[in-house]
């Protein structure tokens, strides 16, 4: 087992390095910076696609997406090609068409999903969603009032018209949790919920909902809530 950690420690540290020297050759971006606090990674494990007889796909993308791979004391991996298999609930980065499994060390992930606009993001974050410390979280607002959604694919038994067979695939789960001064509810994104859970919680924010018309049936409505909410909560 020993020499199995050290045989991996040295295969990431020379993928990675190795991904360093040619993506500056190329671009002008940082393509791998860690901060002068880091000592980066230990290791990384080879990530291997199972399941191939399941219909469907256990990524949140198929395609590769640029991201920023940051962890504690300053680490930060920048412009790195990565998935988020969101059946094993885990990111895996690419290199030279070989996957690895993104460290545990890695405790927030901003995925850029036009890779020639990185003012655009979609933020996951570990240790989020109680009883679940591995499990990575999208971040649509963060703070004293915060919304997250948790992601995640099952697998699923179905039958086709005719056939007997059982086949399987992949089915998305969406779980969506508001947060208010460390108190995490699972909600649904509904009118119902947005007026128990916003509507009447204070004059500006009632003054502000009426003003924006929202109505609580679509994710910006709360998000523009939230955000609000936060802004303008002096308690």
């Amino acid at each position: 087992m020993a020499n199995y950690k050290f045989l991996s420690s040295v295969c990431f540290l020379i993928t990675l390095g190795s991904f360093q020297l040619k993506a500056q050759s190329s671009d002008t971006r940082p393509a791998y910076t860690v901060g002068p606090s880091a000592n980066g990674p230990s290791y990384s494990l080879n990530y291997v696609y199972q399941n191939v007889n399941i219909k469907g796909s256990p990524f949140l993308n198929d395609q590769w997406q640029l991201a920023n791979l940051i962890g504690k004391n300053g680490l930060n991996y920048k412009f790195v090609q990565v998935k988020f298999d969101m059946y094993n609930q885990k990111f895996i980065f690419n290199r030279n068409d070989s996957s690895f499994e993104v460290p545990d060390a890695i405790h927030e992930i901003l995925v850029y999903p036009n890779s020639k606009d990185t003012t655009s993001k979609a933020i996951f974050k570990k240790g989020l969603i109680q009883n679940n410390s591995k499990a990575f979280a999208q971040v649509f607002v963060d703070g004293k009032f915060a919304l997250y959604k948790y992601v995640k694919k099952d697998i699923q038994e179905y039958t086709e018209y005719g056939n007997a067979t059982k086949f399987q695939q992949y089915a998305d789960i969406e779980q969506f949790y508001y947060i208010e001064n460390g108190k995490m509810e699972y909600v649904n994104i509904s009118k119902k919920n947005f007026e128990k859970y916003l509507k009447g919680k204070t004059i500006p924010l009632d003054n502000f909902i009426k003003e924006k018309s929202l109505s609580g049936k679509a994710l910006n409505d709360w998000m523009e809530a939230i955000k609000f909410l936060n802004a303008n909560n002096s308690n």
